[in-house]
This record gives C-alpha cells, structure tokens and sequence, in this order.
C-alpha cells in the first residue's frame, strides 16, 4: 500500500484522515505549550513584529530594482491581518488585566469590546 499524501480533502470531517491527530501525537491540555494566554500573546506579538520585518524586507527589495512602493506604515494599516491580530492582542491584554484587577478587588471586571480601526 502506498503511503498517504495528505491534500485539502484531508481536512473534511468525513475524508477518513486524521492528519496525524492519533493518540502518537495526543497532548493532555496541561501539557500544550499555550496553555498560559500571555504565552499566547508574546507569540502574536512576536509574529506581528515577524511580519513588520517582512513587509520591511520587501519593500527594500523592490526599491533596490528601481520599482516604488507604499510604505511600511501604510501596508500595515491596510493590512485587515494584521490589524485582526493587533486587535486580538490588545483585547486579550485588556482581559488579562481585568482579570488581575478582578482577583484584587470585589468588583466585576470591566469588559472592552475593541473595534477595528478604520483605514485612513
């Protein structure tokens, strides 16, 4: 039998392939790596400033061939992406905080519901 090549159809409920979600590969929930939310937001943290870097890196690359470019401020306000995870990471830091002030005070945390910013 041939081994198998995983292609989109793989990710449909009833394709028959677990892609590699067996037991050989279970993790209980006290074992996954982002198991701490502010775990999580220094790795979207990271990855937003990851993909800042790349927006940079072409933008110098098309003005070294001589072509023009918008620039990297204006990529990053259009950019819905990177808005949606700038947005996640501050509603999730917001969360974090009521939660600290939360459990040092009898009051109820305050809820913040962000919107996205609209592009200039």
């Amino acid at each position: 039998m041939a081994e198998h090549v995983h292609t989109d159809e793989c990710w449909e409920p009833d394709s028959g392939c677990d892609m590699g979600r067996n037991e050989k590969y279970a993790v209980s929930s006290n074992q996954r790596p982002f198991s701490d939310p502010r775990m999580l937001i220094a790795e979207l943290k990271k990855l937003s400033r990851a993909y800042v870097r790349l927006l940079e890196a072409g933008k110098d690359r098309i003005e070294s061939y001589g072509g023009t470019c918008d620039s990297v401020e204006q990529m990053e306000r259009g950019d819905p992406h990177l808005n949606a995870a700038r947005i996640a990471i501050e509603a999730a830091e917001i969360e974090l905080r009521n939660q600290k002030s939360a459990n040092e005070t009898d009051e109820p945390p305050m809820r913040m519901h962000l919107l996205p910013r609209p592009a200039p």
